[in-house]
């Protein structure tokens, strides 16, 4: 049954390519960033609502959904002597433990790939690419 189960959860995995950003590889990459910034959490407002959703017997939430809505004219554009470009944003949420990334309307072109990773560069995931689009466009 555990096998069963296991095979089952494999077809929402999302597959990354062995990689490392660009961005890590080039020194002269100077250029500010452009960040979006969530409203800080209302921890008193989050913690009721956890408590009244325990009362009726549902577990407390482990994140919110913030939407952000962002296109590829937000963030900063570089391009590179070879004609290769790099577009990086930046995503700042106070007092946060983790951010998670959804896109609505996610479709790499082939030879692209897209990384996510932490300021200090401590936590990358990806590459990702257009192996990953899927048809509704979510991931």
């Amino acid at each position: 049954m555990l096998a069963l189960l296991a095979s089952t959860f494999s077809g929402y995995a999302q597959i990354a390519l062995e990689a490392t950003p660009p961005s890590f590889k080039e020194n002269d990459l100077s250029f500010s960033i452009e960040s979006y910034r969530f409203e800080p959490f209302d921890y008193a407002r989050i913690s009721a609502e956890d408590e009244a959703d325990e009362k009726q017997g549902n577990y407390p939430k482990i994140g919110r959904f913030l939407p952000a809505h962002l296109t590829l004219n937000d963030g900063v554009w570089h391009e590179f002597d070879n004609g290769d470009r790099l577009w990086q944003f930046k995503l700042e949420s106070e007092g946060a433990k983790a951010l998670s990334v959804q896109f609505e309307s996610f479709s790499l072109p082939a030879g692209s790939q897209l990384f996510i990773y932490a300021d200090d560069k401590s936590h990358v995931i990806g590459a990702f690419s257009d192996h990953n689009n899927a048809v509704n466009g979510i991931f």
